[in-house]
């Protein structure tokens, strides 16, 4: 038997390489007499370097001081590491301190999971997770609607008429489509899913469309029989044949045993012709709404809510139900925190953070002022600065980051360093910005917390960000250069990237304020200078996404950024990657497969930012559309095999076997998804039971999973990584037994490949071996034993 070498690539064929091709890439062949060729370009009889657990974020040497890899192709490469490196762990980590930051910005931090998360584009709550259904529809889970019927206010025109919600599923249980019709924010997406709940039999599933999906381009393949869907049709409504869009919707529901509502948003600024039959649904009256949310979501007393003062009620005027939402989370804080129940909303808020900032050391005596009492003012200002950018943080992180911001402001001048020695107390300090170690003061602070700080006003981030943006403009060029410092790999070095997400998140706030200027200033340079720019570039415009207000012009420069250079290219698709840049799945796959059509060797650091696009995707809820995207894949590979033996027949001869096809670009990009999707296997949400779940007993799906496998398995560089996984599956069946006989099914069909077979014969007696020799993993030996006979015998 030939022994194969370490990243999976044994010496009897092309064995590897002819799987996409019938021939290798050059370079890439190994051999057990030759391993020094395996990987392409190690040193004789050295394995090929697997890639390092790095997100592929600093890979360059523009100003980042990193190597640069333009114009190399991974497969013959010994700096490949850097491009297939990945972190799953990492990345979910990454994530949640983003979610964390968010929360920060947009005054919900510390109000546990359970609180509302506004979003613009659901009504109240932001409707992130769920599997998607169909092309571009999300199912959203019982879950988040016994959360929606806890929250929802419905509208009442009068006293003893129904509810809009109770007309609604009136309509919909003699008619399959209706119209709703109503005010933005005044929840209509909220009410159609709990109504569309409400009517639908046990076990029929309630699904999203995204939005701006035209209603014109749904097929039969879009729907599921027995689902209820949201659609929004604004932009359809205002054009003619509205109604023979609408009867043809009624076809497809019919034929498909699915329910429609469509919404339309009356406050678009154009005529809508509304047939007479629509839901007219208007405004509550968001005092009531804001009693009714802190009774039910956050218990308040009665008399705590009837004793609001005028200036809560004033604050609501005008705002959106997402706002009112915001406003009761504020509230209810303040009232927890034994505050004025004003004291977290914005005008108090901000009046608050004017008075620290104008005089940090007021009501101190003079007599217990320091000597430098100049610069304590000026260290306690930018520590301000730095926590509301570090907000829920290590303290030493915020300290850092706030001496960095003094030593900018006074350019260095040795009189004015304080905040390093015995001047300033931390316990005095933390005091006067009104900031608690999460750890101690009374939160259920999950592990690894330990010694971050937060502000206990949850609004207090955002305040002084845009107090000292508005009112203090001397300082915008310093605070533009400290978060530049900060957001990138630099001369100062590298912050960790949590505080890197952070920074560009600060300036997603600042671009609120100025957008052309922070994308003429900071986040155009940012692309143009480094990787590390490009990084924190679509960080800040994920950031922008967020706010209502900026957020189509942000999608916007996402979207031209897409048809420019690789720079930009390249920065659109780490947008697509974050969670935000996630929900647009249609726009973030089609960018992968145009990327994946540019040849590795022009184009090779995008593969590892495609991976971590497809995976954000699949984590939003679209396994659907990403499974499409590799079954496409896979078929493109097949054709290239069946060209490459077609050629073969024609060269036979002394020209065979000079014959060297490299493997097409989609062979890596599919190989590499995989391992992403399969190596998050994340307790409620990891993207492999997902996958899991998609593939099921589906004949043909399949059978792709099982070449996705392969392809993985023989891949240059990535099989190294493949093998692996697979071990630590194997060693499931003793630490997830329900596991073993899936795992075992798919040993045994890739068992099947006669291309394979040797190699995983030669693995799983290496790890049979290392299990026995160790005392350890019973299950795993077992399952082992069961599909290739009694290993100790060979």
């Amino acid at each position: 038997m030939t022994t194969p070498t370490a990243n999976g690539t044994g010496g009897d064929s092309g064995a590897a390489g002819s799987s996409p091709g019938e021939g290798s890439a050059a370079g890439t062949t190994g051999s057990a007499n030759d391993p020094g060729r395996a990987g392409g370009g190690h040193g004789d009889g050295e394995p090929p370097r697997p890639p390092r657990n790095t997100r592929g974020g600093n890979d360059d040497r523009d100003d980042d001081g990193h190597r640069k890899t333009d114009g190399a192709d991974p497969a013959s490469s010994s700096d490949s590491d850097d491009e297939f490196g990945y972190d799953v762990e990492g990345n979910r980590r990454l994530r949640a301190e983003a979610e964390r930051g968010h929360r920060s910005l947009h005054g919900t931090i510390g109000m546990g999971d359970g609180s509302i998360t506004v979003g613009g584009a659901v009504g109240t709550i932001n409707i992130n997770a769920g599997r998607r259904v169909g092309p571009r529809a999300r199912e959203v889970g019982a879950g988040t609607i016994a959360r929606l019927r806890t929250v929802l206010v419905e509208f009442r025109a009068g006293l003893g008429v129904t509810t809009s919600r109770q007309e609604l599923a009136d309509q919909l249980r003699h008619s399959p489509v209706r119209l709703l019709v109503g005010p933005d924010g005044s929840g209509r997406t909220s009410l159609a899913l709990c109504a569309l709940a409400d009517v639908l039999p046990e076990g029929a599933g309630v699904a999203l469309f995204d939005p701006g999906t035209d209603p014109s381009r749904l097929t039969a393949t879009s729907l599921r029989t027995g689902y209820g869907y949201v659609f929004d049709v604004t932009a359809a409504a205002r054009r003619d044949g509205f109604d023979l869009l609408v009867d043809e919707l009624t076809r497809l529901a019919r034929f498909h045993r699915a329910w429609f509502v469509l919404t339309v948003d009356t406050t678009a600024g154009a005529t809508v012709l509304i047939r007479g039959d629509a839901v007219r649904h208007e405004m509550p009256e968001r005092a009531d709404v804001l009693k009714i949310l802190l009774h039910r979501q956050y218990a308040c007393r009665e008399d705590q809510i009837k004793g609001l003062p005028p200036s809560v009620f004033s604050a609501l005027d005008g705002a959106p139900l997402r706002r009112v939402a915001q406003i009761a989370a504020l509230v209810a804080s303040a009232l927890r925190d034994g505050s004025p129940a004003d004291a977290y909303l914005d005008e108090q808020v901000r009046r608050h953070t004017a008075y620290l900032l104008a005089d940090p050391l007021r009501g101190i005596p003079p007599e217990d002022l320091p000597r430098s009492a100049e610069a304590v003012r000026l260290f306690r200002r930018a520590f301000l600065v730095a926590l509301a950018v570090c907000n829920d943080m290590p303290l030493d992180l915020v300290i850092r980051a706030a001496n960095r911001l003094r030593d900018i402001l006074t350019d260095g001048r040795p009189g004015m360093r304080v905040g390093t020695s015995f001047t300033e107390p931390t316990a005095a300090l933390l005091e006067w910005v009104e900031a608690s170690p999460i750890d101690r003061d009374g939160d259920d602070t999950p592990a690894g917390n330990a010694g971050r700080v937060r502000f206990r006003n949850p609004a207090m981030a955002g305040a002084v960000l845009d107090l000292v943006w508005d009112e203090h403009h001397l300082t915008q060029t310093a605070l533009r250069h400290w978060l530049t410092e900060l957001a990138l790999v630099g001369a100062h070095g590298a912050e960790p990237e949590a505080v890197r997400v952070r920074a560009a998140q600060a300036v997603g706030r600042f671009a609120t304020h100025d957008f052309d200027l922070i994308m003429a200033e900071l986040v155009e340079p940012w692309i143009r200078r480094s990787r590390s720019g490009q990084r924190a570039a679509a960080w800040t415009v994920a950031a922008m996404i967020e706010y209502p207000l900026i957020a189509d012009r942000a999608w916007e420069q996402v979207r031209r950024w897409s048809g420019q250079g690789d720079r930009w290219r390249t920065t659109a698709l780490l947008v697509y990657a974050t969670a935000p840049g996630a929900s647009r799945t249609e726009e973030a796959l089609e960018l992968v497969r145009r990327t994946a059509a540019v040849p590795l060797r022009q184009n090779r650091q995008p593969l590892a930012f495609a991976m971590e696009v497809v995976y954000a995707v699949a984590s939003a809820g679209g396994i659907e559309q990403v499974f499409d995207l590799l079954d496409q894949w896979v078929q493109e590979i097949e054709q290239v095999r069946e060209r490459a033996i077609r050629l073969r027949l024609r060269l036979r001869g002394s020209y065979e076997t000079q014959l060297r096809l490299r493997p097409p670009t989609v062979f890596y990009y599919a190989a590499g998804c995989l391992l992403y999707l399969a190596s998050d296997d994340g307790p409620d949400d990891g993207t492999r039971w997902a996958l899991d779940g998609h593939v099921g007993t589906d004949p043909h799906r399949r059978e792709i999973h099982d070449e996705l496998w392969r392809l993985l398995l023989t891949a240059p560089v990535l099989a190294a990584l493949g093998w692996p996984l697979l071990r630590t599956w194997c060693m499931e069946a003793d630490t997830r037994p329900q596991r073993a006989g899936a795992t075992a099914d798919l040993l045994i069909r890739l068992a099947n490949h006669g291309e394979l077979v040797k190699r995983l014969r030669f693995y799983a007696d290496l790890w049979w071996a290392d299990w026995r020799n160790s005392g350890g993993h019973p299950a795993a030996q077992n399952l082992i034993n069961d599909i290739f006979g009694p290993m100790g015998a060979q």
